[in-house]
């Protein structure tokens, strides 16, 4: 802790250091009273309430995810970033303003419990997900252990080439739509990469496709690029003569 000096007006002064700003530049934070003790004394006494604001677990989880989110915005995907505010306004709403040093396993499974009544598996796992992203960045020391409810394993729907060749046909009139539909169903492409595929991607001469980036929905309603969620999603396919030739058709068309 800082001493304090003896101004030469008879009273006591403490520079006290209290931390660097965002240039990594020092700090210092002056308390003036009328004695030496006196002025050590509001210097510390601010110390340790700065201190004590500061420690993670005098914050609620609401304010605490919503740090967390913060921390992270330019980090998270735009989806994920939509899906963990939309977690955080109505999300865990049985915990939400609980302490994160009053926060109890059996408060947690009860929240995740109530939350499990009107989402799916999936939703809530990401619910779940936000909370121990935050308590791990917050309150480390925490350990969850809440049992999460079953998966539910969707029968996905794969369409024959029959129905795919009828679809493809009563899309002929529109061209967006029927290339979309080709790149889809013979290159396996997700909607937000077809949305984000440009000419660039495309390499005639090699018969192949590059897949680098994906169009969403961000939480502001606007259409924005991201990357792939792993290197996986980065990938060169193989690109047949059937697409290619529908591919050389629209840019003669529209280009």
């Amino acid at each position: 802790m800082a001493k304090a000096k003896k101004l030469p007006s008879g009273s006591w002064r403490v520079n006290q250091y209290v931390g660097k700003d965002e240039n990594g530049k020092r700090i210092y934070k002056s308390f003036t009273a009328s004695t030496k003790k006196e002025a050590e004394f509001i210097a510390a006494e601010y110390v340790m309430k700065a201190r004590h604001s500061k420690v993670p677990q005098n914050i609620t989880l609401g304010e605490a995810m919503e740090r967390y989110i913060e921390s992270k915005s330019n980090i998270l995907s735009p989806s994920t970033l939509k899906t963990y505010n939309g977690i955080k306004r109505n999300g865990l709403n049985d915990i939400k303003n609980v302490l994160l040093k009053d926060l109890t396993r059996e408060l947690i499974q009860k929240a995740i419990n109530n939350e499990s009544m009107n989402h799916s598996p999936k939703t809530v796992k990401n619910i779940h997900g936000l909370l121990s992203a935050t308590l791990k960045e917050f309150y480390p020391d925490f350990v969850l252990t809440t049992k999460l409810p079953s998966k539910i394993k969707n029968e996905l729907y794969i369409p024959d080439s029959k129905t795919v060749s009828f679809i493809l046909e009563k899309s002929k009139n529109d061209q967006d739509l029927h290339l979309a539909i080709l790149l889809a169903a013979f290159l396996g492409l997700r909607r937000s990469e077809i949305c984000a595929l440009t000419w660039k991607d495309v390499n005639f001469n090699e018969s192949l496709v590059t897949v680098s980036k994906a169009i969403v929905i961000d939480e502001s309603k606007n259409w924005v690029e991201k990357a792939p969620k792993s290197f996986s999603g980065n990938r060169k396919i193989p690109l047949p003569d059937v697409v290619a030739n529908e591919l050389l058709k629209y840019k003669k068309n529209n280009w």
